[in-house]
């Protein structure tokens, strides 16, 4: 009888430890592992490389353009929207292929003024103007290229597009320069 004791002994202590071995196994493949800095749920693999390690902008606009936007906004009336780091896409309509698609895409307005508009039952934002800030940027070779572009674009769409030097306004001086497109 001993024998039969210590061979049921065996078997229980055997099968206990394969029990171990296996629910240590089960819960070593399941349990969440340690994410990756920059890895977040859903990601895969190539959003922990260095070329993805994306941050949050403090801010959408530079301090100067914020500075315009709020004085911009203030003076506009209530049934104008203005549209910060506007792309020229949405407020283009074009061939949906190849170069004349890749000569837009990527650039942007630093700022679309918008009318609110009813049409039937709904309500439309209508593109009234654009707004760029030019700052000493605009005097390099690239970007004088990038601006000759803007104004021809604006005038083949036949939208009125203001540019301002970039440095300090008052709101009066705001209301004098897009006066004329209200």
């Amino acid at each position: 009888m001993p024998e039969e004791i210590f061979r049921t002994i065996i078997i229980a202590l055997g099968s206990a430890a394969v029990l171990t071995l296996l629910v240590w196994v089960i819960a070593r493949f399941r349990r969440p592992r340690k994410e990756a800095a920059g890895k977040f749920e859903g990601a895969t693999d190539e959003w922990v490389a260095p070329e993805y390690a994306y941050n949050l902008k403090a801010s959408l606009m530079t301090a100067g353009e914020s500075r315009f936007y709020f004085i911009l906004r203030d003076i506009l009336p209530d049934h104008y929207v203005v549209i910060p780091q506007l792309p020229l896409t949405a407020v283009t309509e074009r061939p949906a292929q190849g170069a004349a698609l890749a000569r837009i895409d990527r650039k942007s307005a630093d700022f679309g003024v918008f009318r609110v508009q009813k049409r039937e039952k709904d309500k439309v934002l209508r593109p009234v103007f654009l707004i760029e800030l030019d700052d000493e940027t605009h005097s390099l070779p690239s970007r004088e290229e990038r601006d000759r572009f803007v104004n021809g674009l604006c005038r083949q769409i036949g939208l009125p597009l203001l540019r301002i030097p970039a440095r300090e306004y008052d709101a009066r001086e705001v209301a004098t320069l897009v006066k004329p497109f209200i």
